[in-house]
């Protein structure tokens, strides 16, 4: 089970997440830091984050509960704030059931920032990629459905090598 906690300083309403096998302590303001995975950073701002986790089912919690607590502080409106978590644990869910397929699982990554007005997500493995499942256990709505609530959505690989989904989403209406 994953625990949660509100203490993080200077980052405001987010919360600080780490898995239970981590010991997470306070290295500056802002920031929590770990020796191993499990770590939440604030970033150069109060909009952006980096939130690294083991990719198991129980991280999503703690991206959702690191999403709503974007509320406040990204310009958004409480249904843009929706499209963005149901995107995001979209994105996440699929890292969780298909990147480490037959392997022991990795890392799940999830920075977030705020790009010329546009809320922005990328969500990170360093798996196996998309590659077709004659057993997958999903519907197959996953990527039609993170097109459909996004701007833009870029599915490739970054230049370090991880697989990356990456969500622009609409600026708040006027």
């Amino acid at each position: 089970m994953v625990s949660c906690t509100s203490s993080l300083q200077g980052f405001g309403g987010l919360l600080a997440l780490f898995h239970p096998d981590v010991r997470a302590k306070p290295r500056r303001v802002g920031c929590l830091v770990s020796p191993t995975p499990g770590t939440l950073h604030s970033v150069e701002s109060r909009t952006a984050f980096e939130l690294t986790l083991p990719a198991h089912a129980d991280a999503i919690t703690c991206v959702r509960h690191l999403l709503e607590g974007l509320e406040g502080r990204w310009d958004v409106t409480r249904e843009q704030l929706d499209d963005i978590q149901i995107a995001t644990i979209e994105a996440c869910t699929n890292v969780v059931i298909h990147a480490y397929r037959d392997r022991e699982p990795g890392l799940l990554e999830v920075h977030g920032g705020v790009d010329d007005g546009h809320p922005t997500i990328a969500v990170r493995d360093h798996g196996t990629g998309i590659v077709p499942r004659t057993d997958s256990p999903g519907l197959g709505v996953g990527l039609p459905l993170m097109g459909a609530l996004t701007d833009d959505l870029h599915i490739g690989v970054a230049p370090d090598g991880a697989h990356e989904v990456r969500m622009r989403f609409p600026r708040r209406p006027a």
